[in-house]
């Protein structure tokens, strides 16, 4: 019986330290990686999100502001970090992210490589420099940038990277109030983007019949475009405007969406909205919308997509 008893309480022991993920508990490891990040030189803030719970999975999220260190000194925090953690949150999600300058982040899964970190970081704070009210994320791939000033970002960016290849977003100013008519589109770049395509992207944009909201440009050229109606009686005819002024051809196709201006995302009334893939033929048809559009869209609008693919896609 005594024997029994023993082995019952290392069962309920191993329960404990393992967790019903099958994960041991790292808890303690966490806590103990918080306390030497805050205690070392150049680190301001750590922040640590940790879980290992049925409910939610098994997490480990680290924070950790750095805004005003010198680049060498964030890539050797990286370096501890890793040595902190060591493998002790293997079969973990996690992430990084380190705030390099205010509301500058580099984000990561697991620890981000050191060298590479520093050379982000420099990167953003001269963008930061060169755009005081900007805002960034960098993960992975891909930048994404918010500021009210689209030009200087785009700017901004070119003079950072130089020929460095790399895919960015730039949006307006995140949170507060809807966007307003007259606001600047949101950008999806592959960069390098030269500074005269940008030029002649911009004006051709400035004389569509219809208000850009998404401008997508890969190779310095369009790749993609999300317009606002404003008119659903000249719909058809600005659209066929638009994309003709914009001369998609086979080897530069251009899938353009629309939207009627002001109409809410949200509602569940049917939408006076559709797409086209100009001089290609590239349709996602596992989508609701493509395959039950009735459902989705209003008989107007899908009469106006019928034309305009009939018109310009090569289906």
């Amino acid at each position: 019986m005594v024997r029994r008893k023993l082995v019952l309480v290392h069962l309920a022991a191993a329960a404990v330290l393992v967790g019903c993920t099958g994960l041991p508990d790292r808890q303690q490891e966490a806590d103990r990686i918080e306390a030497e990040l805050r205690a070392t030189p150049g680190v301001e803030k750590v922040y640590t999100v940790y879980d290992n719970s049925y409910e939610a999975g098994s997490s480990y999220d680290l924070e950790i502001t750095m805004s005003a260190a010198p680049e060498n000194q964030i890539a050797d925090v990286s370096r501890k970090l890793a040595h902190l953690k060591a493998n002790d949150f293997a079969g973990y999600r996690q992430t990084t992210t380190f705030v390099v300058a205010p509301n500058m982040k580099v984000r990561e899964n697991d620890t981000p490589d050191p060298a590479q970190l520093a050379d982000r970081a420099r990167t953003l704070r001269g963008i930061r420099t060169a755009v005081a009210d900007s805002a960034a994320e960098w993960s992975a791939d891909r930048l994404e940038l918010h500021t009210a000033d689209d030009t200087a970002m785009l700017n901004a960016v070119r003079a950072q990277l130089g020929a460095k290849p790399l895919r960015v977003s730039v949006g307006p100013p995140s949170g507060g109030t809807a966007t307003p008519p007259t606001s600047m589109p949101y950008w999806d770049v592959d960069f390098p983007f030269d500074a005269a395509a940008e030029q002649r992207i911009r004006g051709q944009l400035a004389s569509l019949p219809v208000r850009p909201r998404f401008v997508s440009v890969a190779g310095n050229q369009f790749s993609a475009l999300d317009v606002g109606i404003a008119n659903p009686e000249t719909a058809y005819a600005d659209l066929s405007a638009a994309i003709t002024a914009l001369r998609p051809s086979p080897p530069h196709p251009l899938y353009v969406s629309w939207h009627l201006n002001d109409q809410s995302a949200n509602s569940a009334a049917l939408k006076f909205a559709g797409s086209v893939d100009a001089a290609g033929c590239h349709y996602r048809t596992d989508t609701a919308g493509e395959q039950d559009p009735q459902a989705f869209y209003t008989p107007e609008a899908l009469a106006i997509q019928k034309r305009l693919r009939a018109q310009f896609d090569t289906c």
